[in-house]
């Protein structure tokens, strides 16, 4: 008898547990609707509305329409957001600041922000200036002053104008 007793027990509490989680599932937006990034930067957080992405305030209202096909989080005032092949760089009310012809645009980070042309990475400031020339395969964002990057066999550290304060091999 006791078997029999605890697989009971065991398919009602499963049982229970369905209803519960297709009750929570009811009262969740559905992702092809709406899904929100995890992080809140200045404020505002890329959202993800049918096949575009806008922006959302902390109260969940959306504050800049979807209608980018990429989109990441704003620092230094600014996010990075892509329309077909095409970066820029949007404020906070959607107005595109920086129109910038790259395959890859990423946060700013200590006024500067990473960007990839024809497969290497180098680094734009707050006006779209192209302040360190693309020519490493890898780098970091800006963190005290240096970014970590790697140029052949060649690793280091460069400074904000782009020379190495630290070389490894």
């Amino acid at each position: 008898m006791k078997p029999r007793h605890r697989i009971l027990i065991g398919v009602a509490g499963a049982s229970v547990l369905l209803c519960v989680y297709l009750f929570w599932l009811s009262r969740v937006p559905r992702l092809s609707e709406i899904a929100i990034t995890p992080a809140f930067e200045e404020g505002l957080a890329s959202t993800l509305i049918g096949d575009k992405y806008g922006y959302v305030d902390e109260r969940g209202r959306v504050v800049i329409e979807p209608k980018f096909d990429e989109a990441h989080e704003f620092s230094d005032g600014l996010a990075p957001v892509r329309i077909g092949p095409r970066w820029s760089y949007i404020d906070r009310n959607g107005v595109v600041k920086i129109s910038l012809n790259v395959e890859l645009a990423m946060p700013f980070r200590e006024g500067l922000a990473q960007v990839e042309v024809r497969g290497k990475w180098g680094f734009v400031d707050t006006k779209g200036n192209m302040v360190i020339e693309p020519r490493f395969d890898n780098v970091t964002s800006f963190r005290n002053g240096v970014a970590s990057v790697r140029m052949g066999g060649l690793r280091g550290q460069v400074d904000k104008t782009g020379s190495f304060v630290q070389t490894n091999r």
